[in-house]
């Protein structure tokens, strides 16, 4: 499995060539998508006018860029690799190499310093008990039961080469804490815990967040596929679980290999309340499960939803590709994400009553438009419910102020099952359809590109950053602000 590369504990080489340095960094940036690096660099003078960089990953060469910095995604862990810029100039000559190099720590986690090692539930909580803060309780193999947390910061770890297994539930008075490498998990998190990362983790079941404290962090987790609502559920329960806090999920994995639960999936995460993030994620595998269970990779009911940087791809008959904002919402930022609807899901994303909702910079790509849903293939859906056969209810009000801009879609704009559209405006799309001429479309629709991309990893990619854009592809240059359009990473070289 992939994961984000932790730089903190990684070891890191800096070449110095004739007073020019180049610098490897984490990419923490939503924008830069799932498992990035960025490279830095100033280049000393070399005798020749610059005109551009030749940017390298272990030797080989993977584009030509016009400036610092330079992204680069699908980096794994446990592993090394060397990042390297080459300055050149319009006549062939090229400069000194500069190279930036990484060692990433092993998957789960790398080197840990124990303070102490549980090895039951009895010794986990003597062990809690007698931390103080920057401290780490390490829990060998065992199952750990239902933890109630602590209000300490300190570590909760797996021991080096240990698989523990715990369920939570934090509630009033929880803090401060990061949990790291369990396995087994699911559970609660209410009334006012703040400040607490899981990590490195697996779940079997659902987690819920309905507390009113903020910072509820999830990194680099994995979420396997279950019947249920949710697999990450931010929800209002009642006035003491309200759900108002920020939770946030990044780095992480949800998952269905080979569909393993057809007979109806959960939703990977679920936002209902307060504010949600959904960060550089890889989702796939959703299963809406043949009417027994309605799964969306996300969906939203309530609250603010801020998603960026994920790769939907590997649906089954999910309800959307990515994103199902059936009942309205407010403010949604969809931005920064690749939907490959290859393999049986409909709409790249419905938003139904949508109100100044954001959708920008994505990338929404369909192989093939077979049978059953390939009348919105690749598509951005903007409808909303009316109530009549087919198209939902209650009947609803339309959607307003929705922004549609910089995206790349291999279908276009439709309004789902034959439901109303919204209002939206549009612009500065690269799509293999026209977008314009829809009464509507309440913006600018005259800086559209009509015509097919082309991506670094061909023409059907396999990892977030395989759709990066070709120098040379339609969609280069022609977002509102001058970058490209999709996924915002630096063009590849020309293909």
């Amino acid at each position: 499995m992939r994961r984000l590369l932790l730089v903190a504990a990684a070891v890191l080489a800096l070449l110095v060539v004739g007073g020019g340095t180049a610098k490897a960094d984490l990419c923490a940036s939503a924008d830069c998508g799932p498992y990035a690096a960025s490279l830095h660099w100033d280049v000393a003078p070399w005798g020749h006018t610059t005109t551009g960089y030749y940017v390298y990953l272990t030797g080989v060469q993977e584009g030509d860029v016009q400036s610092s910095p330079w992204v680069i995604g699908g980096m794994d862990c446990g592993s090394a690799f060397t990042l390297g810029v080459r300055p050149h100039d319009g006549s062939g000559n090229t400069g000194p190499m500069y190279t930036s190099v990484y060692t990433t720590p092993n998957c789960g986690g790398g080197s840990l310093t124990c303070d102490f090692t549980a090895t039951s539930t009895a010794t986990l909580n003597t062990d809690v008990s007698s931390a103080t803060a920057g401290q780490t309780v390490c829990l060998d193999t065992a199952s750990y039961g239902t933890w109630s947390g602590t209000n300490k910061a300190i570590t909760v770890a797996a021991a080096p080469g240990q698989s523990p297994t715990m369920t939570d539930a934090f509630g009033t008075g929880t803090c401060c804490f990061t949990l790291q490498g369990m396995s087994g998990m699911s559970g609660d998190i209410s009334k006012n815990a703040h400040d607490i990362t899981i990590k490195d983790s697996t779940f079997s079941s659902a987690q819920t967040i309905d507390t009113s404290g903020s910072n509820i962090v999830f990194d680099g987790d994995t979420f396997p596929q279950f019947v249920g609502t949710a697999r990450l559920w931010h929800l209002n329960i009642d006035a003491s679980d309200p759900g108002t806090g920020t939770v946030t999920v990044q780095n992480s994995t949800f998952d269905n290999p080979g569909f393993a639960v057809p007979s109806g999936g959960a939703d990977g995460v679920r936002c209902d309340s307060g504010t949600t993030n959904v960060l550089n994620n890889d989702i796939s595998g959703i299963q809406d499960g043949n009417g027994a269970n309605h799964g969306d990779p996300t969906q939203i009911v309530g609250g603010l939803c801020i998603i960026k940087g994920n790769y939907y791809h590997g649906m089954g008959d999910s309800s959307t590709c990515s994103l199902g904002e059936w009942d309205g919402g407010t403010n949604t930022v969809f931005e920064n994400n690749v939907v490959d609807g290859s393999t049986g899901c409909y709409n790249g994303v419905s938003l139904y009553s949508d109100i100044n909702g954001l959708v920008d910079h994505n990338v929404f790509f369909k192989a093939g438009c077979g049978a059953g849903y390939g009348s919105d293939c690749g598509s951005v859906d903007i409808g909303y419910k009316t109530g009549g056969t087919g198209c939902g209810s209650p009947a609803e009000s339309p959607g307003s102020g929705t922004v549609i801009r910089d995206n790349i879609m291999i279908g276009g704009i439709s309004n789902g099952q034959g439901c109303g559209f919204s209002s939206y405006g549009e612009s500065y799309n690269l799509s293999g359809n026209s977008l314009t001429g829809d009464t509507h479309d309440t913006g600018p629709s005259t800086n559209d590109t009509i015509g097919t991309p082309k991506f670094v990893g061909g023409a059907h990619p396999t990892t977030y950053a395989g759709f990066q854009l070709c120098s040379n592809s339609p969609g280069v240059g022609n977002a509102h602000d001058g970058s490209n359009d999709g996924i915002q990473m630096a063009s590849g070289s020309a293909c």
